[in-house]
């Protein structure tokens, strides 16, 4: 659908393979609520870190399954919310 509407976009295994970039590529990289599903996180920061501009700025986010909000759910018996069901 990206392709169709004339965006730029790669698929790629960020667990095994390389980006697709030069090094010092990128100004900012996001990765948001991703790492905690890959195999070989290590893999994917280098490769992060490679394409990232040496003064860049990397913006990472993973779930917080003991916030307090998760805390209180777990409390009534429902499960953490980024977790699903």
């Amino acid at each position: 659908m990206a392709r169709k509407n004339r965006v730029k976009c790669y698929q790629l295994d960020v667990d095994e393979e390389d980006f697709p970039f030069e090094d010092n590529y990128f100004d900012a990289v996001t990765a948001f609520e991703i790492i905690e599903h890959l195999f070989d996180p290590d893999h994917f920061l280098e490769e992060v870190y490679r394409v990232l501009k040496p003064e860049g700025i990397f913006v990472l986010s993973t779930p917080n399954l003991a916030s307090i909000h998760n805390r209180i759910a777990l409390l009534f018996g429902y499960q953490p919310f980024p977790v699903g069901v």
